[in-house]
Order: structure tokens, then sequence, then C-alpha cells
């Protein structure tokens, strides 16, 4: 489980572990659950070498497990033991200031309030759109007709419009992009949190998937997309990452 949320866990591997992810609630809950504990882990200082390394290129730039990294975090700072006055102390402060106010003033009405801090979800605003592709179905072996993007100049999304030929009907789906790596496997880099639905174009359906611009430095990348069904449409599309 730890190979795979720090990404080194095989492309088939990965596949079988995502596909039972989106399937099987009660398997949901415990990749959950370890990827909590990977995090206080980090935290905490007992990951180390490699491992803090290999979580920290994950999780610090790619903006769906940032955002993970932060919601475990504040969680464990608020869990954290806070120390308060001694309510005994606090007390006989109290009614000394109280017996002092009635023989100077009479009767005076004390209500206290609570000074704990008021903690308010910060919204996470959308990233910018800083780039969009077109991609077709199919693996293009001509080197100059490979889709290129060029890498992002500044923070923010790219959005991939995926051709879906000879779709009649409209299709959900989730979006999976993988990187090629240095010995020659597709590696999972990010996937759709939710399924995206396509709408009609010519000669079939298009679909638009929103991807992290910080998941893509210079390389080649594989965009699939996949249902949780046996009968559901898989496609992939295949794209470059360099100067333009």
């Amino acid at each position: 489980m730890k190979s795979y949320l720090l990404g080194t866990l095989d492309e088939r591997s990965a596949d079988s572990l995502e596909d039972r992810y989106f399937s099987d609630r009660s398997f949901f809950n415990q990749v959950r659950a370890e990827e909590t504990k990977l995090i206080q882990e980090y935290l905490s200082g007992q990951l180390k070498g490699k491992f803090r390394e290999l979580f920290e290129k994950r999780y610090f730039t790619i903006p769906d497990l940032r955002k993970r990294y932060e919601e475990v975090k504040a969680d464990t700072d608020l869990a954290a033991p806070r120390y308060a006055p001694s309510w005994s102390v606090s007390l006989r402060f109290q009614l000394a200031a109280a017996v002092l106010i009635c023989a100077g003033i009479g009767v005076w009405w004390f209500s206290p309030r609570a000074l704990r801090p008021t903690i308010l979800p910060v919204p996470a605003a959308p990233l910018p759109v800083v780039a969009t592709l077109a991609l077709h179905p199919g693996v293009l072996k001509a080197e100059e007709s490979t889709a290129r993007l060029a890498p992002p100049a500044q923070p923010g999304d790219v959005v991939f419009n995926l051709e879906i030929p000879g779709q009649g009907s409209v299709t959900a789906c989730k979006a999976r992009l993988l990187r090629l790596t240095a010995d020659g496997t597709w590696q999972s880099i990010w996937i759709t949190p939710q399924e995206v639905s396509s709408v009609p174009a010519p000669g079939g359906q298009s679909l638009s998937v929103r991807a992290p611009g910080a998941a893509l430095t210079r390389g080649e990348y594989r965009l699939e997309l996949f249902g949780n069904s046996e009968d559901a449409r898989k496609d992939y599309y295949r794209f470059r990452v360099s100067p333009l």
C-alpha cells in the first residue's frame, strides 16, 4: 500500500488497486486510512530517507495530494493537546474580583466569554487554466504527429479536450494520467476525483479533463479513460510535454 501511495508501485498492480479502490467502499476507506497514517508519519518525522523524498515529490507537487496533506495536517494540529489555566485558579481570581466589585459599586453582572479561536474552512479557489490541448484516441507512432504541450510556465490547470469517435450516447468515466518512466513502464501520477461526462460532438462525443499543470514536467504521457464496469469504454491518448 505504501508503495502505491508513494508512486513506486508497478503499473499493472497500481491499475488493479485503483479499480478496486473505486468499486469497493471498504477498500476505499482502508486506503484513505493508510494515506492518513503515511502523512502523520511524515509530520512526526518517522518517515525518513528515500521514503521522505518520495513523499515530498508527490504530495508537495500534485495539487490534489497537497490538499489531502493539508487536511490531515490541520486535523493533527487540532488533535494536539492544548494547555489551559487550572479551573481552580481561574475560579479563585473570579471570586476575588467579584468581592472587590461588590464592595465598591454593588452588584456587578459578569458574563465570561470563551476565548477559543474559531477555525474557518478556507475555500480552495480553482486554479486558472494555463493551457489546452486537443487529443485523438490511439497511439500515434509518427514523431511529427505526436501531440505536444509546452511545460506550463505558471501555476494552473491544463484542459485536455478528448475526442471519442463513434460514441453515440453520453458516457461518464474517469481519467488517469500516466508518465513514461526511464525503464519503459507507465506510472500513474494523477486521477480525476470524480467521473466526468461527455457531450455530443461531430462523429461521436467529446470530453474535457482538467488536470493539474504541476504534474506535467518534460516527458511522455498517456491519458486513459476508464469506468468501473467491465463493459465500460476504455480509450487512451498519447502526448508529449516539451518546448514547442
